[in-house]
């Protein structure tokens, strides 16, 4: 993997939750999983497993054992189970996956309905794009790719335009499959084949860092994007200013609403923004100083995620560091710095529970923006059916949506660190809350200053939030 030194709030949410990051080796078990085998046989036990592996232990024990080794664990994230020694039975559909292969009990070379578990089951009907009740390899690849492949006939009846969806996370993320996936499929067909959206996931269309631009230069025409860009939406940043956001679903509608009321409006003159949403809180994450007061800050080396959380780091007394995003484990291990600046969603993919023992949070810290988006002059080429598909499934619903799949996938990683053993999590007091608002009121002050609407966005956005939590 590629060293990125990026925002890591932006690139957490894109690489959110992704499962590809966590393997085996070989027979033997990770120093992760080993650490959930109790009874030292070498083998996870349905009663031992915990997170994906427990939620997932069916699928993942390709032997019916009852145990999980290295060899299940690594395959379940990489290729399915291993190959049986056994001929497999050809078929005329293209083949299946070895993970598909071990639902494939009448060995037809489909994964029938009731054959199907987990996402196959899910989304069956999705997935099935000939319609005969059963997947084969293509169809199954296909829905983490591209969709349905095209059908062999003549040309279509009507004019179709077809949309690339850049999406830089990798094709298993759970923002893709979970989230921007079914928002494609619902626009297309709204369209009534005026339109097909094609999402394009992973780094070969667009990378986190470049992905506004290729959107912009027109190599994909829709694409997902932190809005933490050099320069280009300093306004929209008013979401990321402490103690504001409760969580990322107000944070996400607050955002969408001063867009709408054209009061940050301004900063989108090249695109239209489809959904605006806001990451998950940041908190302090340290190795071996337990932060619990304003006293323990001092002096401890942080990783910090942006300019502005460095900045924030630097008036509570501590050292901000600038580590790449992927490096922050090992700078953790090494002792290198004495904490980071995350959010839960983050702990499971890269193991920061193993570096990290003391956690604190109710800084309401972080709620950056980002963006479904496409340029102007994309969505103004488009046909009047195709525009109105699109504008139907876009805005302050959209927006809502996704902010509350930021606040599951946040419950979900603070759940997972809370059940892990020596961890302790602290959170700020009522009356300590106070004496943190007023050593960071610098923060927001200098974020005041640096516009000539700095107050009057603030001002709205404090306005919307309270109509939000008003239940308006």
């Amino acid at each position: 993997m590629k060293r990125i030194t990026f925002v890591g709030a932006f690139i957490a949410g894109f690489i959110l939750v992704h499962p590809s990051l966590v393997v085996g080796q070989g027979k033997k078990l990770s120093d992760r999983a080993k650490a959930m085998d109790a009874n030292k046989d070498g083998l996870v036990q349905a009663g031992e497993a915990q997170g994906m592996l427990k939620s997932n232990f069916k699928e993942m024990d390709c032997d019916k054992n009852g145990g999980l080794d290295g060899a299940e664990i690594s395959g379940f994230f990489s290729g399915g189970c291993p190959e049986p020694a056994a001929v497999v039975k050809k078929t005329k559909f293209p083949p299946l996956s070895n993970r598909a292969k071990a639902m494939d009990a009448n060995k037809d070379g489909l994964v029938q309905a009731g054959e199907a578990q987990g996402m196959l089951k899910s989304n069956f009907k999705d997935m099935d794009c000939d319609k005969n009740g059963g997947l084969d390899g293509a169809e199954i690849s296909g829905f983490f790719t591209t969709g349905c492949p095209e059908p062999a006939v003549a040309k279509k009846s009507i004019a179709q335009q077809v949309l690339k969806f850049a999406s830089p996370s990798p094709a298993r993320a759970p923002i893709n499959w979970r989230f921007l996936r079914p928002w494609t499929k619902k626009v297309t067909a709204d369209s009534g084949g005026a339109l097909k959206i094609e999402l394009k996931t992973g780094r070969k269309l667009a990378t986190a860092l470049n992905v506004y631009d290729r959107v912009v230069s027109n190599v994909a025409q829709i694409g997902w994007a932190g809005l933490l860009l050099s320069g280009k939406f300093q306004r929209s940043l008013v979401t990321g200013l402490p103690f504001l956001l409760n969580n990322s679903e107000e944070g996400s509608l607050a955002l969408w609403r001063l867009y709408a009321k054209g009061i940050i409006k301004s900063e989108y003159g090249e695109v239209r923004p489809l959904a605006l949403t806001t990451f998950p809180m940041l908190g302090f994450h340290t190795r071996k100083t337990p932060i619990k007061t304003l006293a323990d800050v001092k002096g401890l080396k942080i990783r910090s995620t942006s300019r502005l959380s460095a900045q924030l780091v630097k008036v509570l007394g501590a050292a901000p560091m600038s580590i790449p995003f992927f490096d922050q484990y090992q700078a953790l291990n090494r002792g290198t710095i004495d904490g980071t600046l995350a959010q839960w969603t983050i702990f499971y993919p890269f193991k920061l529970d193993e570096v990290t023992k003391h956690h604190l949070e109710g800084l309401r810290m972080g709620g950056f923006p980002g963006m479904v988006f496409m340029p102007h002059k994309i969505y103004d080429g488009l046909t009047a059916a195709a525009r109105h598909a699109i504008d139907a499934n876009s805005g302050e619903n959209f927006s809502r949506d996704f902010g509350k799949f930021w606040d599951t996938a946040q419950t979900q990683g603070r759940d997972y660190v809370s059940k892990k053993p020596g961890h302790t999590i602290t959170k700020i007091s009522p009356e300590d809350e106070a004496k943190w608002r007023e050593k960071m009121r610098p923060i927001t002050t200098q974020w005041i200053k640096s516009l000539s609407d700095g107050q009057k966005i603030l001002d709205a956005l404090k306005a919307e939030l309270a109509s939000i939590r008003s239940g308006k």
